[in-house]
């Protein structure tokens, strides 16, 4: 099934720390959505 399938990737790339990957793009771009509607500070770098 597809979705396992990507969870499978997700959770690999997650255990890699590589930076730049999709599991690292969803992770900054869900707390940056997160904070900016918090009114936080916080910048997408």
């Amino acid at each position: 099934m597809i979705i396992q399938k990507l969870k499978y990737e997700l959770i690999k790339q997650k255990e890699s720390g590589f930076r730049g990957n999709i599991y690292h793009f969803s992770q900054v771009h869900f707390y940056y959505n997160f904070n900016k509607v918090e009114g936080c500070g916080l910048t997408e770098d």
